[in-house]
């Protein structure tokens, strides 16, 4: 099962992403070290392409709430429209899973 995990490159992605593969899931992580960038929207098709799971741990480094309010609202967005794109119509469509303390738990949600 492939799994995008957005901010797979950062602090708890990372061990998101070896927790997945440790589960044998194909888990893809997507940030802008590798050309993903959630703000812009850039490089979010390309990773999501073939996904069954989206797992989000994604964050934004500006401690200012409305700087931070704007990330993760453009980012949803851009979520939301690749998952229409890609024929998500249900629900659930561009919801991932999101991080935070039970990340763990998500892993185990998502496999």
């Amino acid at each position: 099962m492939k799994v995008v995990v957005l901010g797979g490159a950062g602090v708890a992605g990372r061990h998101v992403v070896e927790a997945l593969r440790r589960k044998g899931a194909d888990a893809v992580p997507a940030s802008r070290r590798n050309g993903v960038d959630l703000a812009t929207g850039a490089g979010l098709r390309e990773a999501l392409a073939g996904a069954q799971r989206v797992i989000d741990v994604s964050s934004d480094a500006s401690p200012d709430e409305a700087t931070a309010r704007a990330f993760f609202t453009i980012s949803a967005r851009h979520l939301q429209r690749e998952a229409v794109r890609g024929g998500e119509t249900g629900p659930g469509a561009g919801r991932p899973v999101g991080g935070g303390p039970g990340f763990c738990r998500a892993v185990d949600a998502v496999l």
